[in-house]
């Protein structure tokens, strides 16, 4: 659901909340067309090419980062594994 607020920082903005969850929320000027990333500790204030940048380089690292995970399980598994020989 969409929702507009006025911006009680800048005079002639109108936010448009278009996306939360429990990491933040991205809201977008309906006026000068920036786009905002709000998180607990850290606001964003981006225009729309520099969040296209962002959202392209945290799409890239997504996956590399779950495949580091894995890699690590799997090493931690078989490291487990290996100790459980030697003991036995």
């Amino acid at each position: 659901m969409l929702n507009v607020q006025e911006n009680e920082y800048e005079s002639g903005c109108r936010h448009l909340s278009i996306a939360s969850n429990a990491a933040g929320k991205v809201i977008v000027c309906t006026e000068c067309g920036r786009v905002h990333v709000a998180m607990p500790h850290v606001m964003l204030n981006l225009d729309p090419d520099d969040f296209d940048a962002l959202s392209a380089l945290l799409n890239t690292a997504r996956p590399r980062i779950e495949e580091l995970a894995r890699i690590r399980l799997s090493c931690h598994r078989e490291a487990g594994a290996s100790a459980y020989r030697r003991a036995h």
